[in-house]
């Protein structure tokens, strides 16, 4: 600043008197900064605009494709979710489907076997009714009379449905996940069939009951019980039995009493006939309904 000054004063001393105003550019000139460049002169500087307060708007077409863009990928994953929903409903139905198979099996294997004991019950009435007019005063015909009496009215094998599966079908709701109305419907049906059965068992019961208080009025069955008169053994269909001191065994000969046991022996053998006969037609409809779900579900048992 100093140095400024005595320049200043130099200019002033060696300038003429006449010439103020190139004394006056003189001082300016002498007092403007020296680190001053060219590149800082206010009037040689550039401006800089931010690019982001002035920007080229974008086409319409951009906004176009970034709005598609979003669209596609919400879609697609609503799709997505959709899929995997549907899959695991599947797989669920799937899974169902083998349970609700596993107890038809079950029923199946059971109604062949109860079928064949029933048909056998029915074969061990008529051949005791083949005994009515029969002289039961001899040793052969008192066997026969107490062996066919005995095996006929005593037994009671009813069917009794592995329901499970079926159950939890109709309570659980899990019917929503089959997909096909005619399996639901074949479903069903099967169901009805079992209750169909499960009501002409009730009329075979009710006989069935009739015939044991019957047979009780003409022979003591303490005897089942009894290895002085029976002896137990078992065979490839069960368990039968053969009689030991038959003489010694009493049969309540009351005609009366001997008339109304073959009769209510003929009516049991009707009823488990009638049975018999929704069985087989149970069974028939569960080994059809076996093949229809295995085929439909892709399943192997």
């Amino acid at each position: 600043m100093a140095d400024n000054v005595e320049k200043a004063g130099e200019i002033l001393n060696d300038s003429p008197a006449d010439e103020p105003e190139k004394i006056f550019d003189a001082i300016i000139a002498t007092n403007k900064p020296s680190n001053l460049t060219q590149s800082q002169d206010p009037e040689k500087m550039e401006v800089h605009h931010h690019p982001e307060l002035h920007h080229k708007p974008k086409p319409w077409k951009e906004y176009l494709l970034e709005g598609l863009m979003i669209f596609l990928a919400v879609t697609l994953g609503f799709f997505a979710e959709n899929f995997r929903e549907y899959r695991a409903e599947r797989e669920n139905e799937k899974h169902t489907i083998e349970s609700l198979l596993l107890c038809l099996a079950s029923d199946t294997i059971q109604l062949e076997n109860i079928i064949d004991e029933n048909r056998k019950i029915i074969n061990h009435l008529d051949n005791f009714n083949k005994l009515k007019n029969t002289d039961i005063s001899k040793e052969d015909a008192k066997r026969k009379f107490l062996s066919e009496s005995i095996n006929g009215l005593t037994s009671d094998p009813f069917f009794k449905t592995n329901d499970g599966a079926l159950e939890q079908l109709k309570s659980s709701g899990m019917f929503r996940l089959v997909h096909k109305q005619r399996i639901i419907d074949s479903i069903l049906k099967y169901d009805l069939k079992n209750k169909s059965t499960v009501y002409q068992e009730a009329d075979y019961y009710y006989i069935f009951k009739e015939a044991l208080t019957s047979i009780r009025l003409v022979i003591d069955l303490s005897i089942l019980r009894d290895t002085a008169y029976l002896k137990y053994h078992f065979t490839n269909t069960g368990m039968g039995f053969e009689f030991k001191n038959i003489n010694d065994i009493a049969i309540n000969t009351d005609k009366e009493k001997i008339n109304n046991l073959h009769s209510i022996a003929a009516i049991l053998a009707a009823a488990i006939d009638s049975y018999v006969g929704h069985l087989k037609d149970q069974l028939a409809y569960g080994k059809g309904l076996i093949n229809f779900l295995k085929k439909e579900y892709d399943i192997e048992l």
